[in-house]
């Protein structure tokens, strides 16, 4: 039912929260200003109660006993009601503290004599009516009965609770146009943060006002033609890598018969180059590529890569625990993993991995006694293809695609790379990835 009634554009159902919340104000003010007037009036009755008492006090004194009951019948008959008496005998409860201080405080403003007289005062009914006895110079007592007078706090400290109930109806109205504005905003953001990190293409739900279901539609179909054009590059690319591996394996066997062994040394160096330039951006390829996460153990990975690192004449050492589990995605670690190893082998002498664990992260450190990479190349040496070396040579050089391997093999174990120069010269790669991934 609500449905039906509800608007369907976002402007409309601003503009209902409006109405409503204007509403809201405008009817609460104007209980609060009732019951602001009602309250002045009470106050008001008090202050007239204490300006006739002390009348009567005055016209009390001057008439015999006999006269001053019939006489003060006359002149307040009703509201307020005034009677004389001799003697007390009951009928006049105590108020409280409080009350009996404001009644004496109303007396003090108007009649300062009155105030040091005795008096009992009592609540007759909860609608304000009050009555009580007010004890003359000749010991005699002035009965008194009014009804609407406050006796509670001042007016302000009688409406915060009114006030405090019309702020809280504006403010619930409010934030209720707050969240319906934010929410699908929050949600396209989210997924537009997610769109080329998450394995799985992230589609934000068409619902909600009108206006937020076109734009909700518009990205969807956005990210469905960048995800498109981008994967019909990447399989363009790809399959032109894969299809360079047969020639490339046919030029390996044929470099055989070149004499002399000098000429076939320098062609086999350059054909190895082009295999690991052609295994390069197949690997940065596949980082893009689909992986469930699996339990594995992380020691068990890096210990593998540091031990094929030694079995190929590399200086590389392991330290850290011989296991440590973790849900994440091994293929993608591994490749991370191994670059970093191949980046620290390439350029320098001793190369230590570590594996640590922090709270809920992992931390490998692969930590080399290289030349280090200038400060102002830190973030750059990340792009794809980007090479601070000019050659490709088998010592120094690459496709530079090493470190955009790992950052983006970091990115979808959701995790993060850094490198950082050492005092004494080498560099030091810190991969932190969290121990319980989520899918």
């Amino acid at each position: 039912m609500l449905s039906r009634i509800w608007p369907d554009s976002l402007v409309a159902r601003i503009a209902v929260v409006m109405f409503l919340a204007l509403s809201i104000e405008c009817l609460g003010g104007e209980w609060l200003f009732q019951r602001a007037e009602t309250e002045r009036v009470a106050d008001a009755r008090l202050r007239r109660l204490a300006e006739h008492l002390a009348v009567a006090d005055r016209i009390a004194s001057d008439l015999p006993q006999a006269a001053r009951d019939p006489y003060l019948r006359r002149l307040w008959p009703d509201d307020p009601n005034l009677r004389w008496t001799s003697e007390m005998n009951g009928g006049v409860t105590g108020l409280d503290a409080a009350q009996m201080e404001e009644v004496r405080s109303a007396l003090d403003r108007v009649t300062p004599a009155l105030s040091s007289r005795n008096m009992r005062l009592s609540a007759a009914s909860p609608q304000g009516r009050l009555s009580g006895a007010m004890q003359l110079q000749d010991g005699s007592w002035l009965r008194f009965e009014t009804r609407d007078v406050a006796l509670a706090q001042p007016i302000l400290e009688r409406l915060w609770g009114p006030l405090l109930t019309l702020l809280a109806g504006v403010s619930i109205a409010t934030a209720g146009l707050a969240v319906m504005v934010a929410r699908p905003l929050r949600r396209l953001a989210a997924a537009a943060d997610q769109v080329g990190r998450a394995e799985d293409p992230v589609v934000v739900p068409e619902e909600g006002p009108k206006e937020v279901r076109l734009v909700a539609g518009a990205f969807n179909a956005m990210r469905d033609r960048l995800l498109q054009q981008v994967d019909e590059r990447m399989q363009a690319l790809a399959a032109v890598s894969h299809d360079l591996r047969t020639p490339i394996a046919r030029l390996r066997l044929r470099t055989s018969e070149i004499r002399p062994a000098k000429v076939r040394s320098g062609v086999q160096h350059d054909v190895d180059d082009m295999d690991r330039f052609v295994t390069s951006v197949l690997d940065y390829l596949r980082g893009g590529d689909a992986e469930p996460l699996q339990a594995v153990d992380l020691a068990t990975i890096v210990q593998t890569i540091v031990d094929e690192a030694q079995d190929a004449g590399a200086n590389v050492s392991y330290e850290g625990p011989r296991r440590l589990e973790a849900s994440t995605r091994p293929v993608k670690l591994q490749r991370a993993v191994l670059n970093l190893v191949q980046n620290a082998v390439r350029h320098a002498d001793t190369t230590v991995v570590s594996l640590s664990r922090e709270c809920v992260s992992a931390i490998i450190v692969v930590q080399d006694d290289g030349p280090g990479i200038p400060d102002d190349k830190l973030e750059d040496v990340f792009q794809p293809f980007y090479r601070i070396e000019d050659s490709r040579n088998r010592v120094t050089g690459g496709a530079g695609l090493g470190l955009s391997i790992v950052r983006r093999a970091a990115a979808r174990l959701q995790g993060q790379i850094s490198l950082v120069n050492l005092k004494d010269g080498g560099l030091r790669a810190t991969l932190v990835i969290p121990l319980e991934a989520s899918s």
